[in-house]
């Protein structure tokens, strides 16, 4: 019809006719891009919500985790320290069956390898565009970053620690309960332990290395605890 019209008022040679036609053609264009791109943008905007929820939902369970792991990893620093003071007391008789059960596994510090799904499949897709908010972008990034690098290191740490029941198999003895490996017993030897200076390095070089991987963990913690500001809701005023 338009057309149509526009061909008419060129024939007839009226051209305020055809100069009307052509802004109703051009106005209706941007008008339909105007239209298109707003339904992109709200879409982008919706998905952007959904990202930032699943974000905060999963942010929320990373800092329970790790809370409750820093602490499991400070009860196993503490019972390893107390074990070193029992050896150092020549008062004492015998060693603690809960120090004893810590030495056992001094060589496992409480891990907490958590990754945001959420962020990966940003990530991995090069959608990390879709956060409109700059400071939070980078937020994320960072967070991502130094998680890559916390690992690496805590990774390194955990590599040179002692399994202590293998080095020292006559100071620290496991006995399977029931034929179970998991329930297995564990009775140290604690004169033979105040006479072995390289069983003695070998814990203290334990604890140093649990106290590194805690430092290092607890940064995971102060990451994530900046980036869950950065993507909390915010507060109505």
């Amino acid at each position: 019809m338009i057309l149509a019209n526009l061909a008419k008022a060129i024939r007839e040679q009226n051209y305020y006719a055809v100069f009307l036609e052509f802004v109703i053609v051009i106005a209706g264009v941007v008008i339909g891009f105007q239209v298109t791109s707003w339904s992109e943008q709200s879409a982008l905007r919706a998905r952007e919500e959904s990202v930032l929820a699943a974000l905060r939902q999963e942010i929320e369970i990373a800092a329970s985790e790790y809370e409750n792991a820093a602490g499991a990893r400070m009860f196993r620093i503490n019972n390893l320290t107390q074990a070193l003071e029992v050896i150092g007391n020549e008062s004492a008789d015998e060693m603690p069956a809960l120090n004893c059960h810590e030495l056992r596994l001094s060589h496992t510090p409480w891990s907490t390898n958590i990754q945001l799904q959420t962020l990966e499949e940003l990530a991995a897709t090069g959608s990390i565009s879709l956060i409109s908010d700059v400071s939070l972008r980078q937020a994320l990034i960072n967070f991502r970053a130094n998680q890559a690098a916390m690992e690496n290191a805590a990774i390194e740490t955990q590599r040179g620690m002692i399994e202590i029941p293998l080095s020292f198999p006559e100071l620290v003895q496991l006995q399977p309960n029931s034929g179970a490996w998991a329930g297995a017993s564990t009775h140290c030897n604690l004169a033979s332990m105040r006479a072995s200076q390289a069983f003695q390095n070998a814990l203290v070089s334990n604890i140093q290395r649990n106290i590194r991987f805690h430092d290092l963990t607890t940064g995971s913690i102060a990451d994530l605890e900046a980036t869950r500001q950065h993507v909390a809701v915010p507060t109505a005023e």
